[in-house]
């Protein structure tokens, strides 16, 4: 009776939040052609490895070693991640590694149940086939 009554609230609230979630979605993009038809932008896909700090169940630093002896993590991608850290304190996913392999995401699927808080996540990259070769 106390829950039904005057928790009612609080309760109501929580059930309203485990029944819906806001996912974004980004949009496909388009090829960019030029007048003659040849693509000047494409776009291809590639997995991400990416990290929500809210679901985390430990330090941040013991999860990215910890990943790191499955997945090959740089230096560089560390400094990138902790840049993209401090810049988006309000973004829930920051990616930690892109472009990963095949077999690094097998890897890592292997071992998800040890990591809550990360996934792998397909993203859309932009590639421009002509941008280094001459004007014509």
């Amino acid at each position: 009776m106390y829950l039904q009554v005057l928790k009612h609230e609080q309760f109501d609230e929580q059930a309203e939040a485990n029944r819906t979630a806001i996912v974004p979605i980004v949009p496909n993009r388009g090829l960019i052609l030029d007048r003659n038809g040849i693509v000047l932008a494409s776009n291809y896909s590639a997995y991400t490895l990416e990290i929500q700090r809210s679901r985390l169940n430990r330090p941040l630093d013991s999860v990215v070693e910890e990943l790191g002896q499955i997945i090959e993590i740089q230096p560089r991608d560390k400094r990138r991640f902790r840049k993209l850290l401090e810049e988006s304190r309000t973004v829930e996913s920051v990616p930690l590694r892109t472009k990963l392999t095949d077999e690094e995401v097998a890897r890592f699927a292997a071992q998800r149940f040890r990591f809550p808080g990360v996934d792998i996540k397909a993203r859309l990259f932009r590639s421009y086939p002509r941008a280094n070769s001459p004007a014509t």
